[in-house]
């Protein structure tokens, strides 16, 4: 073959950019480290090994492909995860010391959420205009209603900062941080069945790839965003070893399984690609379907729950004190033992 007919093989800036979903995962292991050790005052070194949580996504990804890679893929591969772990250990060792106060900590982060949204649409759209749609139409649908039926509800609050939708009680960040979740998880586990077929032909186990990559996230995030304020739980909650609730995790799994299950159960039944589900018909079907996966969250949600509390718990307590507060239960009501 000539050399002008050698077949075009991405550079590692091509390579970088396509793995932009694993890089977050990277950024966010690092980043919240960094935050927990050097920003937050008193510092607290005893979360920073939540950082392994989403660091351990895209070494278990980079593993799966390996032998498919070529390498210029391998080397890529090898460079991220070296620099992440050798980050870590810095960051680790040297403790620096830089803290911030906690309405600076909360407009980084606020400012953080939205830009991080708008670089994966770009992601998003060199991958086709129907995966802008699918992840910024039926997937941020969800997650809006998501974020905003738990503070309605009364399990949490998200004040105190600057961009909010309206009237809603979950600022714009939140909304973001859905649609940012959505996007990774889906890639995650779309890639592991592009390298695993036999795990591509169970929906079941593709959905909950994307649970166990959307809870890697969570395991880090939570914490950290409890302990400095970003949301405040309800009282009733009691606080896990973490310092946040279990429901918070509980709640993470059964947002996130039956989404991501709806999705490639539809692309199994199609025979199509994920991104193909951002076909207007397809967008239109999941957007009808919100309802339904909310019903279904919800059932999950609140059956682990009740196994979790030993029957009418805590969960329940605090449902039941948002609807004597908006009326809907007198003051005097039985709900749970004990009452």
């Amino acid at each position: 073959m000539a050399k002008s007919e050698a077949p075009l093989r991405p550079g590692a800036a091509r390579l970088w950019w396509d793995d932009l979903p694993l890089l977050n995962f990277v950024l966010y292991g690092v980043g919240i480290a960094f935050a927990e050790i050097a920003n937050l005052s008193p510092s607290r070194p005893d979360l920073f090994f939540t950082c392994l949580c989403p660091i351990a996504v895209p070494i278990a990804v980079y593993g799966l492909r390996w032998r498919q890679s070529g390498a210029a893929a391998r080397r890529v591969a090898v460079g991220v995860v070296t620099t992440a772990v050798l980050l870590l250990a810095l960051i680790y060792l040297t403790r620096p010391v830089s803290p911030i106060d906690l309405q600076s900590l909360r407009a980084i982060y606020e400012a953080s959420a939205i830009l991080n949204a708008v670089v994966l649409a770009g992601h998003a759209a060199r991958r086709g205009r129907r995966v802008v749609a699918l992840f910024f139409g039926p997937a941020a649908l969800y997650g809006l209603l998501l974020e905003n039926g738990g503070i309605l509800l009364g399990y949490f609050a998200e004040l105190d900062y600057r961009i909010y939708l309206g009237p809603l009680p979950a600022p714009l960040a939140t909304l973001c941080g859905w649609i940012t979740v959505f996007y990774l998880v889906i890639w995650v586990a779309a890639e592991v069945a592009r390298t695993t077929p036999w795990i591509a032909r169970s929906p079941l186990c593709l959905a909950g790839i994307a649970t166990l990559a959307a809870l890697a996230l969570d395991l880090q995030i939570d914490p950290l965003a409890t302990a400095v304020g970003f949301w405040t739980w309800h009282p009733l909650l009691p606080r896990g070893p973490l310092g946040v609730p279990i429901l918070n995790f509980v709640a993470w799994s059964a947002a996130v399984l039956p989404f991501a299950w709806l999705l490639f159960w539809r692309r199994q039944r199609f025979g199509i690609p994920v991104e193909a589900l951002g076909e207007r018909a397809h967008v239109l079907w999941l957007a009808a379907m919100v309802p339904a996966v909310l019903a279904a969250a919800a059932v999950l949600f609140l059956t682990v729950m009740t196994a979790v509390d030993g029957g009418l718990g805590p969960t329940y307590a605090v449902l039941r004190a948002t609807f004597i507060r908006v009326g809907v239960l007198a003051p005097d009501a039985t709900w749970a033992p004990g009452d």
